[in-house]
């Protein structure tokens, strides 16, 4: 799990507030499912809507790149 928080801290910045810190602790939740199944629940909506923690425009782009990483 700190690898993937890691590559994804590279590819897509760092996440320092407390949201970007909600959706890690969140991914880290998600991770003990199969990536299958990860993608599968959170394909469409549900991916923008775990997204929409994110308020700003920068922190909505990280947001949907980690979740891009996450289920690399």
């Amino acid at each position: 799990m700190v690898d993937k928080l890691l590559v994804i801290e590279e590819r897509c910045g760092a996440f320092s507030t407390q949201r970007h810190n909600a959706f890690a602790v969140a991914l880290a939740k998600e991770q003990r499912k199969d990536k299958f199944d990860l993608l599968e629940e959170h394909k469409g909506n549900q991916v923008e809507r775990l997204c929409d923690l994110n308020t700003s425009i920068l922190q909505k782009k990280w947001c949907l790149c980690a979740f891009a990483e996450a289920t690399a």
